[in-house]
């Protein structure tokens, strides 16, 4: 037998607030997000059925949740979810709506994201599954270092290549090819 819209587990969704704030204060969070996933269904499906829009809290608490986890994408995802719904009155809607525009701009804003490395010598390309120097014994992590601090980890902790420390790695894929 399907569940009645608007219920999880028996209980209506606006009866799990208490539960969802008490797993996020003890930092269960990963338990957070699904049941929060759980209510954001609950409240879709009671209105399509009653027609008087989704409630924006489940939505604005896993943006929260996103947000604080660095989860850009997820957190524009969840937000894109609630803008496409029937919105119930209040203030919360529009602030969620201005919320999602923010992230959006975030987004294409960006902060440029490190793809690959190249020290510079012939036959020293990144490989493309480790993000290596084929050349030399160390590691940049995908998306995890750029500019200065990507040279300063590389030379100081990376010996084995024979380039200069002024010289030595060069962005690529994002535009960037001067040396760090």
């Amino acid at each position: 037998m399907a569940e009645t819209p608007g219920y999880v587990d028996g209980k209506h969704f606006t009866e799990y607030v208490d539960r969802v704030k008490e797993l996020r204060q003890h930092g269960e969070n990963d338990r957070a997000e699904a049941l929060l996933l759980k209510l954001v269904e609950a409240t879709e499906a009671e209105s399509s059925v009653e027609g008087d829009g989704v409630a924006p809290w489940y939505y604005e608490q896993l943006a929260i949740m996103f947000r604080k986890a660095d989860r850009l994408d997820d957190e524009i995802r969840i937000l894109e979810r609630f803008a496409a719904q029937k919105h119930a009155r209040g203030s919360s809607p529009p602030k969620l709506l201005s919320r999602l525009e923010k992230a959006r701009q975030r987004f294409n804003r960006g902060v440029p994201r490190v793809l690959a490395y190249d020290c510079g010598d012939q036959g020293h390309q990144p490989e493309p599954s480790r993000q290596k120097c084929t050349g030399s014994s160390r590691d940049f992590p995908v998306g995890s270092m750029g500019g200065r601090k990507a040279r300063r980890a590389h030379t100081k902790e990376d010996t084995s290549c024979s380039r200069s420390a002024t010289d030595h790695c060069r962005v690529l894929n994002t535009g960037d090819s001067s040396p760090l």
